[in-house]
């Protein structure tokens, strides 16, 4: 288990940058360093405020320059937590925002979430809303001013009066022990301790907060409080021994980073090098992939043009037997011919009406048959466009597959010369930057350890002696040497730094030529598409669109006639009925004059009985029988069926409830509100009535098992244009589907 307190990160939220978060991450070795603007200035005021010093004591509010809390918690939303880790591996964090007076502080004995403090929204949860969240799971403290604050976080000796706070200190304090005044040291340090009246300011500082205390608080619980002239010196004596010992440790230092610095850079030359040798192979085997996918479409693109001869191989024979039953057709159209002429010996009178048609008929034929030759013409240029399209597509998709199969060779050539080039220069490099360092660390080494052992002896006699003339030479031809051993390591650093350069440049441009291949690939994959389109529209999927389309010349050329014969009278009564409104026969609706006729014809024709009927006008038969008709049940007992409520607790069952109900209800209600403009005699519409009538009437249909209805505007404009005037005639119609 770890026993050391560290301050692992510092978040902002919604501070000096409106509706952002900033996150400092403190890994132990931060390195304050950058140009203006980096975050230097923050970050030192942030570790000051941390340690308990007074916001207006770090950044003072003087006219127009901003204050500490107007500056980094400017808004309610605005948050500066302290993420920090304690003895047993505790990790907790502390809450600082402001009131607009002074600042708040919240311990909290958990890790820092960002999702609690920030919705999904990306906009900050209220404080309230927070304290929620953690309190559910973790301890947190009430907010706390900033003497509080400081006496948790610094471990102070407490009297009674504050005795709540000794709980706080033993679960959220940054030591053991108590480490008063830390926020001055830290301050100080800040401003460059080295200056005497920096340390002046920092004693001055440290008393004034201490008498302040001692003046609020009973003189009885604490001990006074004491600063005298040899406290000063002995802190003064201690800097002045820091820096003598820190002067004399520098040449040592220096050499021992040189010497880390060239190991480190050995380490990183050979994560490189690893690195490289992975990338080549994962880009070895991408490549491999992308030659067999190329390999697989390339036979599936002919498997697709096998298909397609396979299936039109088919149709052509179709057609010829088409061709073939049209000749068998014109034979028998001869032999009728000739029956009629008998039958017209026969009897020329019943027969000479039909006769004067003849030529009508013929007309019409030869006329269906241009436009057939036309449509064929026209099937036929369509057909020799898109193989000509076809062609063109082919031959372009293989030149683009031998350029591309032709440039991907090249590329990996060339990415594998470079590789190879790279691969040599970098170990020949990697050799000789090692054995410079180990002929260049061997000395340093030897002198380091004759250097140490020389400047103890050296140390030992300048507590007894004056140095002598050979020791002053010793210690000049020594700087010597460190001189010489500095000049060789720059040059070491700059060659490896050469290297890296190298190793980047290479690197750049095999990323390039595999951006090239990845857009190759793209402009293959939009060809193959393009192909696939292609064959989809030279053979459309049955039951499509375009397979629909096609279909409809053939079924406008061979029509049934009789069924033909019953739509066209329904469509020319309906057509030229309301020209017969004056008369006493125009009183009858125009749908029930078309329903009596269908009914009347379709008796005639003999619909209801299955037989095979020859159409004149295109030559062929169709099947006529009744499973083609409405079928009616013979029981009436069958119409009914029960409810099944198996799914009445499934999610599907409700949604369709809900559905139904609302479109039920909006649809009567907006028809419903037409009937009641078209009625000539405005009568109101009770709508809540009408509502109900079709809730209760869709229970009673759902209860029989039949479908929801609902009002349609239809049949009230027909009941109007009819001349209806009451609801009987709702009944009437009901009574009459009924029968």
């Amino acid at each position: 288990m770890s026993d050391t307190y560290q301050l692992k990160k510092i978040i902002l939220i919604d501070s000096f940058w409106a509706g952002k978060t900033v996150l400092l991450d403190l890994d132990g070795h931060t390195n304050l360093s950058g140009t203006n603007g980096a975050g230097k200035t923050t970050f030192l005021r942030l570790m000051q405020l941390f340690w308990g010093e007074r916001p207006s004591n770090i950044v003072g509010s003087t006219g127009s320059k901003k204050g500490f809390l107007e500056y980094y918690l400017p808004r309610n939303s605005s948050y500066l937590i302290y993420e920090y880790q304690r003895p047993n591996q505790q990790t907790c964090h502390v809450m600082i925002q402001s009131d607009g007076r002074s600042a708040k502080y919240k311990f909290i004995d958990a890790p820092y979430q960002e999702d609690i403090y920030i919705d999904e929204n990306n906009i900050p949860r209220d404080s309230s809303a927070i304290d929620r969240h953690y309190r559910a799971e973790a301890e947190t403290s009430k907010l706390l001013a900033v003497d509080d604050y400081c006496s948790i976080i610094q471990c102070h000796h407490v009297n009674s009066a504050k005795k709540w706070i000794r709980p706080l200190q033993r679960r959220f304090a940054m030591a053991h022990t108590p480490i008063t005044h830390i926020e001055k040291v830290i301050g100080s340090v800040i401003e460059k301790i080295g200056d005497f009246d920096s340390i002046k300011q920092m004693l001055i500082d440290i008393s004034r907060e201490k008498l302040s205390h001692n003046l609020l608080e009973h003189e009885q619980d604490k001990a006074p409080f004491q600063l005298n002239k040899q406290h000063i010196d002995a802190w003064l004596a201690d800097l002045n021994a820091a820096r003598e010992i820190e002067a004399k440790r520098d040449d040592f230092d220096g050499l021992l980073k040189i010497v880390a610095s060239l190991k480190d850079t050995l380490n990183e030359l050979s994560h490189i090098h690893a690195l490289a040798l992975s990338q080549h192979k994962t880009t070895q085997t991408e490549l491999s992939t992308c030659e067999q996918s190329i390999t697989e479409l390339t036979t599936q693109r002919k498997q697709l043009e096998k298909d397609y001869e396979q299936q039109l191989e088919p149709k052509q024979a179709e057609s010829r037997e088409l061709k073939k039953q049209v000749a068998d057709l014109d034979y028998q159209i001869q032999a009728l011919e000739e029956q009629k002429q008998d039958y017209e010996k026969q009897d020329a009178e019943s027969f000479a009406i039909k006769g004067s048609l003849l030529d009508q008929h013929i007309q019409q034929q030869g006329s269906i048959r241009d436009e057939i030759e036309a449509l064929e013409s026209k099937s036929t240029q369509i057909k020799s466009l898109y193989e000509k399209q076809l062609t063109d597509l082919e031959h372009r998709h293989s030149k683009q597959l031998q350029n591309f199969s032709h440039q991907a060779t090249n590329e990996k050539l060339n990415e594998s010369k470079s590789l190879t080039e790279a691969e040599t220069v970098f170990q020949q490099r990697k050799k000789q930057l090692s054995e410079q360092c180990d002929n260049r660390s061997t000395p340093i080494n030897q002198k380091k350890s004759q250097l140490s052992i020389e400047f103890g002896i050296t140390q030992a006699s300048l507590k007894a002696i004056p140095a002598s003339e050979a020791v002053q030479n010793q210690l000049t031809q020594t700087q010597q040497a460190l001189e010489s051993v500095r000049s060789e390591n720059d040059l070491a650093y700059k060659t490896q730094l050469k290297c890296t350069t190298d190793y980047s440049e290479a690197l750049t441009s095999y990323q390039n030529i595999e951006r090239q291949l990845q857009s190759k690939k793209h402009s293959l994959k939009q060809t193959e598409e393009q192909h696939a389109q292609c064959l989809k529209r030279l053979s459309p999927e049955p039951g499509s669109l375009f397979s629909t389309i096609a279909q409809m010349p053939h079924s406008f050329l061979n029509p049934t006639s009789d069924i033909a014969f019953i739509g066209l009278s329904g469509l020319a009564i309906l057509a030229l009925w309301p020209l017969l409104k004056q008369t006493p026969l125009g009183k009858v609706p125009a749908p029930v004059m078309v329903l009596i006729t269908g009914i009347g014809l379709g008796q005639f024709f003999g619909l209801q009985h299955e037989h095979f009927h020859f159409s004149t006008m295109g030559d062929h038969e169709h099947l006529i029988a009744q499973k083609f008709l409405v079928e009616i049940p013979d029981n009436f007992a069958d119409y009914f069926y029960l409810p099944d409520f198996s799914k009445i607790f499934t999610i599907e069952f409700w949604a369709a409830v809900i559905s139904i109900c609302l479109v039920a209800s909006l649809e009567s209600l907006l028809s419903a509100t037409a009937a009641g403009k078209l009625d000539p005699y405005k009568r109101p519409i009770d709508l809540d009535r009408d509502l109900a009538a079709v809730g209760l009437g869709n229970v009673i249909s759902g209860f029989l098992g039949g479908l929801p209805m609902i009002a349609e505007l239809v049949r009230s404009s027909a009941h109007v244009n009819t001349g209806s005037k009451t609801g009987c005639s709702n009944f009437f119609h009901g009574l009459i589907l009924l029968v």
